[in-house]
Order: structure tokens, then sequence, then C-alpha cells
């Protein structure tokens, strides 16, 4: 519709970036919301999430409010900072009568190890501090919509890959390395199988789903890989590239150890379930809701990831 205004929130991150290209493919009228600088080919504005009234003004005339906003990897941070976010932007969604469109993860879960696979009815009682921030937010989204306040559905995501995708599992020390020709070190044990979220597909996904009156109200697996080791993502990219890489594990006690000089990797500690168990995500429930919807395969996905960083 001509009238409608797709915001969103966080859109100079990978996610906030397919999104909003997805969106004008899409013929939607867009516009992203950042905290500095600015976008290419974009309207977008300056606002502070933190701050009610800059929420209120991010999201005013707003028909649709994309979350998609990504804090430093810190639990500190996420414990500060996610809840006051999270009810600014209801606030503000409630104040504009936007629809709220929540890009999750899927740390909630637990306990641990998960089902396999795990979908959205498995029990949420997390292990790790960020788990239960995520948690605690996403039982902020289910409230405002159960007293009315809002329009909402949360749509959760697994691990990111694809074009220019660095903040993510398979970016530090392995792809990272592969592209600095080196051999690829993986915190993740080598015969663990894992599913990925292709960046592309979750923006078309979202826009999906955001488009479908029935799917609000509602929690959503996106659109993931085949289940697949880090043994084989090796073998992959050793087929993309024509290369003879050999990947290794990094010891949980080597990890520790750097863990001491690296905050990033210490952050990860209590996360580490995700790489020492099959985590396999389903969406199940997405597919059945739209069949024709293709994911990328993993390969496709790769081959596009690399080049995004090899023709830099």
């Amino acid at each position: 519709m001509n009238d409608e205004l797709h915001v969103v929130l966080g859109a100079k991150g990978v996610s906030g970036i397919a999104l909003l290209n997805e969106l004008k493919k899409s013929n939607k009228n867009c516009k992203g919301v950042i905290r500095s600088g600015g976008i290419d080919g974009t309207p977008f504005i300056h606002a502070n999430l933190l701050n009610k009234k800059e929420a209120e003004v991010a999201t005013n005339l707003a028909s649709h409010v994309y979350l998609c906003v990504g804090l430093q990897y810190s639990t500190k941070i996420w414990e500060n900072e996610w809840p006051i976010i999270m009810e600014n932007v209801i606030s503000a969604c409630e104040i504009s009568n936007s629809k709220l469109i929540f890009l999750d993860n899927i740390y909630m879960y637990g306990p641990i190890p998960l089902n396999v696979p795990f979908d959205e009815t498995h029990p949420r009682s997390p292990s790790s501090k960020k788990g239960k921030v995520r948690k605690k937010i996403s039982e902020m989204v289910v409230q405002a919509y159960k007293l009315n306040r809002i329009k909402a559905l949360i749509a959760r995501s697994a691990d990111f890959y694809g074009p220019n995708v660095t903040n993510c599992a398979l970016y530090p020390s392995f792809i990272e390395n592969i592209i600095n020709n080196k051999n690829p070190q993986s915190i993740a044990k080598l015969k663990v199988r894992h599913t990925y979220s292709y960046i592309p597909d979750i923006a078309k996904a979202l826009v999906l789903l955001a488009s479908e009156e029935s799917c609000y109200g509602e929690v959503w697996h996106l659109p993931v890989s085949e289940a697949i080791t880090i043994t084989e993502v090796t073998i992959l990219i050793n087929k993309i590239l024509k290369t003879n890489y050999e990947v290794s594990y990094l010891p949980s006690l080597v990890r520790k150890a750097l863990s001491l000089f690296i905050p990033s990797l210490a952050e990860l500690n209590e996360m580490m379930y995700q790489f020492d168990y099959d985590y396999i995500m389903s969406y199940d429930k997405f597919k059945n809701k739209f069949p024709n919807f293709k994911e990328t395969p993993m390969e496709e996905g790769l081959r596009n990831m690399l080049n995004s960083f090899l023709k830099k």
C-alpha cells in the first residue's frame, strides 16, 4: 500500500541493510533509523532508542517498525540497555499505531542441550545471562500484544552468515583466516551439526511475515541452512575456491586462555553449548505458512559471502 511506511531500527547493521534492500525491491516506502553517520540511497533519521522521545520520533507515521538493533556483544550492556530499548520501542509503536516486527535470536531456549531439532515450542529456560535477557525482552513484546498495546510478531534467527557479515560465528578465525590465505580455526567442535541463517533470506522472510496479518501475535523461526558441520563447511569452501584448507579445532582451554586478552571470546564462554552440541533449528512453521519460499543453499550462500570479502 502506498500509505505504508516501513521503518527499520538498526539500519546500519547487516540485517538492517539487507532488510532495507528487500523493502526497496518490494516497492515499499521505507526509512532507516541509525545512531550516527548515514545510509546511501535510503531516507534515514538519527535516533538513540535509549531515549523515549527519540524513539517516538523514529517511529512517527510508521505502519511497520522492524527492530533489528544489534548491541555490543556484552552481557552487562545487554542487561542494562535492552529492556530500556524494548520498552521505548513498544511505547513508541503504541503511540504511532505501528506494527512491530522484532528480529530476535534463539538464546532464550533451554535447558541445554536443546532438542534436536528445536522449534518455537521449545522450553525457554536459558542457562546463559544473555539468554535470560533475550527471554525477558521477548516476553515484553508478548505481554504488550496480549494487553492490546500493539500488534507485534517475533521472528527468530539462527547465527547469521552471508555477504559482508563479520559479526557471526563463521567469521572470526574461520572465514577471516581463509580470506587471508591461512588455514581456518573453529571454536565449534568439528563434527557438531549447526544451522545458519543467510542474511538476504532473513530479510525476505521478515517482509513476508510483516505483510501477512495472520502472522501477528506469534513467534516464527526464520529460514535456516541445512544442518552442517564445520568440517563440511570447509569442504564446501575448498570446492568454491579450489583450495585445500584444513580446519582445526580451537580447544576450550586455549580459547579460555585467549579470552583473558580478547573480551569478545570471554563473552562467548557461556554460549559454547551452541558449538559443543548439535544445534539445529526447525523452521517448519514458516515453511508451512509460506510453502513457495526457497531458502538459499549453503554452498551458494558461502560463495556470495566469500566473494563479498575477496573482491574488496
